[in-house]
């Protein structure tokens, strides 16, 4: 018994390995055909396609695929009641007469299931009469289950790698053909806010809302660019010797003017350190503002927004800290994927792209973003980065 389970297991492990459909196929019949000697083997599949439908996806012989699976057939027969079987092929020889002339005398049929739905069928052949037996079928019953899951994740991992792969095409498209109409529409929202009176108070402040509304969709549009450019290395950097203070002056600056009377409290603790990275200026402020809109989007305006700045030998750290909803444990890992906006909170603005784009850019800087999260306390984000060493960036 403990061989029998080893040379499954040995089986197994191959599955282990990432593989094609083709290659998934063509292990599972392999192997099968070792564990029990068998001579031929096939894989059937279901498929919809309007009616029920058993498609022989695989084979190890190029003849085996002249043989159909009939809906009155012992092939479908096996399929539908998800439980091995073997059959002498005397009763089927007529009706495929291919399995005759390669002598083929035996066949065992070992059902494919996932979550007690059936998936599909694995057929071996043997051209020796009655030669698989109750032994046999019990080696390929553990097989089969083995072999279910490895096509079963094969065909996730196929869906969900299509699946990215349209959507990423549809990024592409959707925001080439938006950045037009959307850079007309901004010109003629500035030219609606110059031409309204003060008189006309209503009217301005529908035409500010228009514009905030445009420059919201305008940043979306960006940062699926970006995204874009990142995923494909194209995302194109200005490097240069920046004041970290400096930055942080101008990201303060433009949430101020985006979140008007939101406090934040900063706390300088960079005493006689040096505060100059080499690094892209407008990149680096992005992250920070989006870091900085976060905190705001997720707690409360009664709570301000504290930033604090200090340095550790040759690195520089920030800190932004927010009391608030806080960000589940299990959700901590999958906040810096593209296109993750976590399952807590009413709050779903956006795309889940700005912290995405955050990792991504703090990695090509050499440093590291990470989170902390107390739920329904506080959240604390914290970069570090590289200080240019040798120079007294004090301003």
């Amino acid at each position: 018994m403990n061989n029998l389970l080893e040379k499954i297991n040995r089986a197994s492990i191959k599955f282990l390995v990432p593989q094609t459909p083709a290659e998934v196929y063509s292990t599972i019949v392999d192997e099968a055909i070792k564990l029990v000697g068998a001579d031929f083997g096939s894989i059937y599949l279901y498929r919809e396609n309007g009616g029920d439908e058993l498609e022989k996806v695989y084979a190890n012989q190029p003849f085996l695929f002249k043989i159909k699976a009939r809906k009155r057939g012992f092939t479908f027969k096996a399929f539908k009641a998800n439980k091995p079987s073997i059959i002498d092929t005397e009763s089927i020889e007529k009706i495929h007469p291919e399995i005759k002339r390669k002598g083929i005398k035996s066949i065992i049929y070992i059902p494919l299931s996932y979550k007690n739905s059936s998936i599909g069928l694995l057929s071996l052949d043997s051209l020796k009469r009655k030669y698989f037996n109750s032994k046999g079928l019990s080696i390929l019953r553990l097989f089969g289950s083995m072999a279910s899951l490895a096509i079963r994740k094969n065909q996730l991992y196929t869906e969900l790698t299509q699946a990215i792969v349209n959507r990423d095409l549809f990024i592409a498209m959707a925001t080439h053909e938006l950045r037009t109409p959307l850079t007309t529409i901004n010109g003629y929202v500035q030219m609606l806010k110059n031409r309204i009176p003060d008189e006309l108070p209503t009217e301005k402040r529908w035409v500010e809302e228009l514009s905030w509304e445009a420059t919201r969709l305008t940043k979306l549009v960006q940062e699926l660019v970006q995204v874009e450019q990142a995923k494909t290395g194209q995302l194109q950097y200005s490097w240069q010797e920046c004041s970290f203070r400096v930055i942080l002056s101008r990201a303060f600056t433009d949430f101020r003017f985006t979140h008007p009377g939101r406090e934040v409290i900063f706390a300088d603790l960079l005493v006689g350190q040096s505060d100059l990275i080499v690094a892209d200026f407008d990149k680096i402020m992005q992250v920070i503002i989006n870091l900085l809109d976060n905190a705001a989007k997720f707690s409360s305006p009664a709570h301000p927004i504290h930033v604090t700045l200090k340095g550790d030998g040759n690195i520089v750290t920030l800190k932004i800290k927010n009391r608030g909803k806080g960000i589940a444990v299990e959700e901590l890992e999958k906040i810096f994927e593209g296109f993750y906006k976590g399952t807590s909170g009413k709050e779903k603005s956006g795309m889940g792209l700005g912290l995405f784009l955050a990792k991504n850019i703090i990695d090509q800087h050499h440093g590291t973003i990470t989170v902390h999260s107390k739920p329904h306390k506080e959240t604390i984000f914290e970069i570090k980065l590289p200080i240019l060493k040798g120079i007294d960036g004090r301003i």
